[in-house]
């Protein structure tokens, strides 16, 4: 898979009355990455909804391997994509199903996941491990523990295209050391895009 040209006029927001994107192309393929920096209102994490395919791009403005995005098939589409926020939905529910976040996964997936991201102490610190319940939004774990969840359902996905969307916003520095090396080991054979 390769991920080219979102290209033509991209207007995902304006800053100021003028364009917030225009003209972007990338071309990445499996093992690169790109980093999408600017200020807070620029339309950067609207760019990555719209190549997730979690908002629907105009038609004409976005194409992937000179396709229109609006022409996939966007459940395919979506399979391809692993989309980690800085703020991950995490619904009540037990730890299995906030991990699986409805992925048919097994319970050894799930724990290799969280070996990945060092998140093995909030399963063992539980005295249910995995049938502990989690409140609505992560009631109960820390803003870190929440961002590892997020990156242990990341370990858990098939998909090609790993968007990183300001994932090490607001952490402290031991957290974010954790966070940055299991990226290292979840961006292996992905194409990459980061938003910073």
């Amino acid at each position: 898979l390769k991920l080219s040209h979102i290209s033509k006029t991209f207007n995902p927001g304006t800053v100021n009355e003028k364009v917030a994107i225009r003209d972007l192309s990338l071309h990445l393929e499996k093992g690169d990455f790109a980093t999408i920096i600017g200020s807070n209102g620029a339309g950067k994490s609207t760019m990555a909804h719209i190549v997730g395919g979690f908002l629907q791009a105009p038609k004409g403005t976005v194409t992937i391997d000179g396709i229109d995005i609006c022409d996939l098939d966007i459940n395919w589409w979506r399979q391809q994509i692993i989309y980690v926020s800085q703020h991950p939905h995490i619904m009540k529910g037990s730890l299995r199903e906030v991990l699986s976040f409805g992925m048919d996964v097994s319970d050894a997936e799930i724990l290799d996941a969280c070996k990945e991201v060092q998140l093995l102490d909030v399963i063992n610190r539980e005295q249910d491990g995995l049938d502990a319940v989690i409140g609505e939004g992560g009631l109960g774990l820390s803003g870190g523990e929440r961002q590892r969840i997020a990156l242990a359902r990341a370990f858990l996905r098939k998909g090609q295209v790993l968007i990183l969307d300001e994932v090490t916003a607001h952490l402290d520095v031991k957290t974010e050391s954790i966070i940055s090396a299991a990226i290292q080991r979840l961006m292996k054979n992905k194409i990459v895009i980061i938003i910073g």
